[in-house]
């Protein structure tokens, strides 16, 4: 297709500034994802490109790379990776997620202003105290508006469940939304916000965890007021300023990967509100739409994605200008298949006492104990009675009697109220599909009690694991193709997005689509092969796994040393695959290209002479010790 521009020099091999403005993702993926991020960032500033990173979009795992990086940018520009790589190394492997949340959560003081106790804001306060306030000065969202930093745009993805679209924590260099179009704050409030809780809202896990409540679970400088002043204010804003009214003035929060899993439409609104600002186009609407219609309609500033010097200027279009490379850090788990797990996954029910038990004769069975607890009871207060207006008793015999009808009469209540508590939501199950369904014959509750105990149990762990499975593994790969499919859709060959995205994607070295054969060739059974394997089937946890390693390293290095060889490999193959000459299948000798190609084919061979070479370096030059 001959190229409708004049001038361009996106794919020009001799241009030093090939790379000059670069938008990076980081995916969620718990641990997993903050060790390859962090290989990935180690990376790129051992080639210069880190510091080029202008967007940047994060979320779960990947945010606690981001958020550390970033603050780091801050405070310390010229150290922020040595800063962020010290700061997780230091943090991660003596965390003891679980024990240190659940501490949290059973202290005097509630975790939470609002007084909830549970598990994301005891992890708020893990984060905000173990971590943020232990590496960094400033440890509130209100540091990214102190001295400047090369990242332009940075964005923390969550998603608020109020009306299912992501909920952005975001500092731009243009007018946006610390929210989204139809939720957000002003910025005098967000920059009050802990990074404990602005973390805890990104990595948020569906199921594992409860919803994280904005504003009121979130911490505020004058918490301790009556009222709590600030809290209060951010609540009167949310219900003046949202625009579907009547409104509620909190907002439920949880996972960003609810929404995008690789932060990339973050990156996309990044771009159209430059390209709004450069255009100085006031109508330009670049909110994410929620119906079908406008979202195509939207989606199309994006597919006609063009450079500036095109002739062909219909000013429809995305102007990719500024962009010169989008890397898509990606951490998805390989696992195969995604379920059941193992064909040993369906138990047998056919077999045992539980598979002739029924739920009938459970409740009747605990209908008759209570029964006798009744009569226990009633007994022992007769007796009670009986002695105490003969003999009387002494003080001994007196406790035991006590005892005798308090324990039997605690008993017997709470199994009631568990039999009326089930019944109860039976019938109220009944009333609900009443209407909806034909009349049934028999009661809802006949036929439960005919099920089996071996039957229930097994219905309930197949939902349990058939949920697990649709949300972290086929749910999450559905939302990665769609956005994959945004990012290569573009029907401009010459200037299209997709030719500036570079995917980074944590199984390249072990996946037989991801290797090229012009690039060095990767042994099946060698060390990188064997610790990208491992790193792609790490589980997704947040908290180090002792257990895991290989050639004497723990997880973290391993994982390190899989984003620092990935970033290398894909690095070399985009650089090929952008400026390779298509008549001698070379890069142009002498060219920038061709240069930034042999400084990665030198790391590469360092990797493949000793794969945790910079891990080691890295470490030493940060004052880490070595052997972990």
């Amino acid at each position: 297709m001959e190229s409708r521009c004049k001038n361009n020099d996106y794919n020009d091999a001799f241009d030093e500034n090939m790379f000059s403005h670069i938008a990076l993702s980081l995916s969620g993926g718990g641990v997993r994802a903050v060790g390859f991020h962090l290989g990935t960032l180690d990376m790129l500033q051992r080639m210069d490109l880190l510091q080029n990173v202008h967007i940047l979009s994060t979320v779960s795992g990947g945010s606690l790379v981001g958020t550390s990086y970033a603050m780091a940018a801050q405070e310390t520009p010229h150290l922020a990776l040595q800063k962020c790589f010290y700061n997780l190394y230091d943090f991660l492997p003596g965390l003891n997620t679980l024990e240190q949340i659940l501490a949290s959560v059973t202290r005097p003081v509630p975790p939470a202003p609002s007084g909830r106790r549970d598990l994301i804001t005891g992890m708020a306060n893990v984060f905000q105290e173990r971590f943020y306030e232990q590496y960094y000065e400033n440890a509130q969202f209100g540091v990214f508006w102190k001295g400047d930093s090369h990242i332009k745009e940075i964005i923390f993805n969550a998603t608020e469940f109020r009306t299912g679209n992501a909920f952005r924590f975001q500092k731009s260099e243009f007018p946006c939304h610390i929210g989204n179009g139809n939720v957000w704050i002003d910025a005098k409030y967000a920059k009050m916000m802990r990074m404990g809780d602005v973390m805890a809202s990104s990595c948020c896990i569906p199921v594992a965890m409860e919803p994280f409540f904005f504003p009121d679970d979130f911490h505020w400088p004058d918490d301790d007021q009556p009222g709590r002043p600030t809290c209060t204010a951010v609540r009167n804003y949310l219900r003046t300023e949202r625009r579907d009214r009547p409104q509620k003035s909190f907002v439920p929060l949880m996972d960003g990967g609810v929404f995008d899993n690789q932060g990339l439409s973050s990156v996309l609104l990044a771009m159209l509100r430059r390209n709004k600002a450069r255009e100085n186009d006031a109508e330009m609407d670049i909110r994410e739409p929620s119906g079908g219609r406008q979202w195509s309609s939207w989606m199309q500033k994006l597919l006609r994605a063009k450079n500036n010097t095109c002739d062909d200027d219909s000013g429809t279009g995305l102007d990719l200008s500024y962009l010169r490379l989008f890397i898509v850090s990606d951490t998805p788990l390989r696992s195969e298949p995604f379920y059941p797990a193992n064909e040993g996954n369906i138990p047998d029910v056919e077999h045992g006492v539980m598979s002739r038990v029924t739920i009938g004769t459970v409740d009747a069975m605990l209908f008759a104990i209570s029964l006798l607890l009744l009569w226990s009871v009633g007994d022992n207060l007769y007796e009670i009675y009986r002695r105490d207006s003969t003999s009387g008793l002494s003080g001994l015999e007196n406790v035991r009697q006590v005892v005798g009808v308090i324990i039997p009469m605690i008993t017997c209540a709470m199994t009631l109220a568990a039999i009326i508590f089930l019944r109860r939501t039976v019938n109220s199950v009944e009333q609900r599909v009443d209407g909806t369904l034909p009349p049934f014959e028999r009661p809802l509750l006949y036929y439960i009690k005919k099920i089996r105990i071996a039957h229930a149990l097994m219905m309930l762990r197949l939902r349990i694991d058939s949920l697990s499975a649709l949300t972290t593994k086929i749910y999450l790969n559905r939302i990665r193709q769609l956005g994959y499919g945004v990012l290569f859709g573009s029907d401009d060959e010459g200037h299209s997005l997709g030719r500036r995205v570079m995917t980074n994607e944590i199984y390249t070295l072990v996946d037989p689509d991801c290797i090229s054969k012009d690039l060095p060739s990767i042994e099946s059974d060698g060390h990188i092969a064997n610790i990208a394997r491992i790193a792609a089937t790490m589980k997704t946890a947040v908290w180090i796994d002792p257990t895991v390693s290989y050639l004497g390293r723990r997880e973290l290095d391993i994982l390190v040393a899989a984003g620092q060889m990935t970033c290398c490999y894909n690095l070399m193959h985009h650089i090929r695959e952008r400026f390779v000459d298509e008549v001698t299948g070379t890069l142009p000798t002498g060219s920038a290209a061709e240069s930034l190609y042999l400084r990665l084919l030198t790391f590469w061979q360092r990797f493949e002479a000793e794969p945790f070479a910079l891990v080691d370096q890295r470490k030493q030059e940060v004052g880490l010790p070595v052997a972990n």
